[in-house]
């Protein structure tokens, strides 16, 4: 019975535990495409109202010029320092065809229609063709676009519409690590779950104890009985002699 229980709740453990980490591992992809698209969507906001000011005021200073371009590198290349990104750049269109533009540089030439320094294109064939393959999805609808590559890398294209023109979209690829948050939830899930086992195998035990105990003291009860009805015979056998005999 104690073989029947334990093999049976180790079963249930193992039915669930793989229950358990299959809900887990779908929440923490849906946390982390959350997490990923919000990133994004905040920083394409960011480089938006960017874009929006320096059109507003056309003519600037070279001072003016710099700082517009060092806010665009903050936003494309600094965020490149964070862990879990692995590519930012904006990807415009240009000529019936798709710029990747990846530093404040090229962005600012882009805007003010000057001749585009030669693109690494080959960085971000990946972005390109993605984004070519939805072109028509963010032109349409101009909503937030996520897919999952390799289960642990989320590509996010986010509609670029400054001023309420639509100029391509700000892609980033982004990896979000959870690993050590369901490493340890998993490790607390098997705690509990042999430490159940455990209670169980005791709780087995301890039946198995009182009742092996109550079982020797019926044997001892029965033995008693027994060997009490042996002496009563005994002597009904020599009272019914007695009296045979005086008869």
């Amino acid at each position: 019975l104690a073989m029947i229980l334990i093999l049976f709740q180790a079963i249930l453990t193992i039915v669930q535990r793989s229950s358990f980490q299959e809900l887990l591992n779908e929440t923490q992809i849906w946390y982390q495409r959350n997490s990923a698209e919000r990133l994004a969507n905040v920083n394409s906001t960011a480089l938006e109202l960017l874009i929006e000011n320096f059109s507003a005021n056309k003519d600037i200073t070279p001072v003016e010029e710099y700082n517009v371009i060092r806010s665009f590198n903050i936003i494309l290349i600094q965020q490149m320092l964070e862990q879990n990104i692995e590519d930012i750049v904006v990807l415009a269109f240009h000529g019936g065809n798709v710029v990747a533009l990846e530093n404040g540089e090229q962005l600012h030439r882009y805007l003010v229609k000057e001749p585009l320094l030669v693109l690494s294109d080959s960085l971000h064939s990946s972005a390109i063709n993605l984004f070519r393959e939805n072109a028509e999805i963010i032109k349409d609808e101009e909503r937030i676009i996520s897919f999952l590559k390799d289960n642990s890398i989320f590509q996010v294209l986010v509609p670029l519409a400054p001023n309420g023109e639509l100029i391509g979209a700000f892609y980033m690829e982004n990896k979000p690590d959870f690993s050590s948050i369901t490493s340890e939830l998993l490790t607390s899930y098997n705690q509990i779950a042999i430490f159940y086992v455990a209670l169980i195998l005791l709780g087995v035990l301890t039946m198995y104890y009182v009742s092996s105990y109550t079982m020797k003291e019926r044997d001892t009860a029965q033995q008693k009985l027994f060997d009490e009805h042996q002496l009563n015979l005994k002597t009904k056998i020599e009272h019914d002699k007695e009296a045979l005999f005086t008869k």
